[in-house]
């Protein structure tokens, strides 16, 4: 308990409360009372208070405290029950305030139910309630000195008024100084603003003009890329006209160069028949053609095909080796036995699925140095949006970048 007086302050075994009792002790030791309540009531500090007074912080614990409720019962048993206040400092009032507040037995034995004068400094955080403090602690001040509430903050209130209205007056008088300062200053910093201005358009119309031309350059630049990017393609090699044009797209999407070559790339990409992929269904079968005439003669025999997209020919020779041939430089890439699926690490093998009685591996997919070519019996559609396509060519480039000699070859820096 705290006293000040004949005003006491009551709290709960809590963490905190101790503290919050001794703060709200010294702002109502030092607060001022009003000239007109001195007047009226004759009271001009605490110390002239001759009544009890007590004073209950109120929280979820405060109703269990077995001290607080004795101290209660002897002021209700007193008569001293319209003296004591409540502070409501979390919880709610019917969780935080004790019983005998909420219930007053008469002498006759009558009980008649209370709303206890509250002050409410519930809140968040400590800060915010002590905050609330200031202005709770005249709702508790109040009844103590015989006044009503807004006799008091009206007080405050022409206490705040008239600091701001001095505030004010200083503030004025600054503004008023720095004004005629401005005054005096606007003429030489009008003639050099302008100045300025004048040396600022300058700058910026000659930043517009080597913008300009700088955007030039990049579109003649990225306009020869697109050109180079359609022989690329023209060669057979759609993964590099892919990585050329997205190079510079989407941030040029208005380069009809670069656009038509990455929509060419994709549709050969996607074109039917085997295309080489790093991922995609498995057909159920496999529907190849006749080999051409340009064939190397020594392979003697008549064995299927079909080419992909990078214009290689795939061909089976018999039922017994799957081979893949590079029209461009007349030579074999590689071939892989039908019935002996290495296990290893191999540049060439079967991917398709597995048989599960004989365990051999169907040729409808087909690994060739890093390479996996796989039939299609329909062809996949180019997107109509640019950013689309951008996205359906990386998913077939497959984390694939251009090369430091790629690179050094176009110029690309």
């Amino acid at each position: 308990m705290v006293t000040i007086g004949q005003i006491s302050i009551l709290y709960p075994e809590k963490p905190g409360m101790e503290a919050l009792a001794n703060t709200l002790a010294n702002k109502l030791k030092r607060y001022k009372i009003p000239r007109s309540v001195v007047k009226r009531t004759g009271i001009s500090s605490l110390a002239d208070v001759k009544e009890p007074w007590l004073i209950v912080l109120c929280v979820p614990e405060t109703p269990g405290d077995q001290k607080i409720e004795q101290i209660l019962r002897e002021y209700t048993e007193r008569g001293l029950y319209r003296h004591i206040l409540t502070l409501l400092v979390s919880g709610q009032p019917e969780d935080s305030f004790p019983e005998i507040l909420l219930h007053e037995t008469l002498p006759d034995g009558t009980v008649v139910d209370h709303e206890p004068l509250a002050a409410n400094i519930s809140a968040e955080t400590d800060k915010a309630a002590r905050k609330k403090l200031n202005v709770e602690k005249l709702r508790l001040l109040a009844p103590i000195l015989g006044v009503s509430f807004d006799d008091l903050m009206n007080r405050r209130r022409r206490q705040r008024m008239r600091l701001f209205t001095i505030l004010g007056a200083v503030v004025l008088a600054a503004g008023i100084g720095f004004l005629i300062l401005m005054i005096q200053r606007i003429r030489v910093f009008s003639e050099q603003t302008d100045r300025l201005n004048a040396q600022y358009e300058r700058i910026d119309t000659a930043r517009q003009q080597a913008q300009g031309y700088a955007d030039d350059m990049n579109r003649s630049y990225a306009a020869a890329i697109g050109a180079g990017a359609r022989e690329v393609l023209d060669s057979g090699d759609c993964e590099l006209a892919m990585l050329l044009c997205l190079q510079f797209l989407p941030e040029m999407a208005d380069m009809q160069e670069l656009t038509s070559v990455l929509q060419d790339a994709l549709t050969i990409r996607g074109g039917a028949g085997y295309v080489p992929l790093t991922a995609a269904e498995m057909p159920e079968d496999l529907q190849p053609a006749e080999l051409p005439e340009d064939l190397p003669s020594e392979y003697g025999l008549a064995w299927c095909h079909v080419r992909s997209s990078e214009g290689f020919l795939l061909y089976q020779l018999g039922e017994e080796k799957a081979c893949v041939y590079d029209p461009q430089t007349q030579q074999t890439v590689g071939s892989c036995i039908s019935y002996t699926y290495p296990s290893d690490a191999a540049s060439i093998c079967f991917a398709g699925k597995q048989d599960p009685d004989s365990g051999l591996y169907g040729a409808e997919r087909i690994l060739c140095d890093g390479i996996l070519f796989e039939y299609r019996d329909q062809q996949t559609p180019v997107p109509q949006d640019l950013e689309e396509q951008v996205t359906l060519a990386e998913s077939y480039l497959n984390g694939r970048t251009l090369t430091e000699e790629e690179r050094a070859f176009y110029g690309i820096t």
